[in-house]
């Protein structure tokens, strides 16, 4: 999953470890689940993606692990 999730987000598994255990939680693998899972993260904001500033940041996928599990998602999506 933390390939997966890594690829998707152009990052580096260590980076996704915490946000790819989640949503393995969430959708137990299942990969109608997983896009749907990051879809709905995406549309609550909870999902973003910041735009390059130079040389303050180099943008990229953004999330918090933190807000993610402080909203009132089921425990499992299936």
């Amino acid at each position: 999953m933390s390939q997966l999730i890594a690829e998707t987000l152009h990052q580096n598994t260590d980076n996704v470890h915490s946000l790819a255990e989640l949503v393995l939680r969430k959708t137990e693998g299942n990969p109608f689940f997983v896009n749907e899972f990051l879809r709905m993260l995406y549309s609550e904001n909870l999902l973003t993606f910041d735009l390059p500033q130079f040389p303050l940041n180099k943008g990229g996928w953004q999330w918090n692990i933190a807000r993610i599990q402080a909203q009132n998602i089921t425990d499992n999506v299936v």
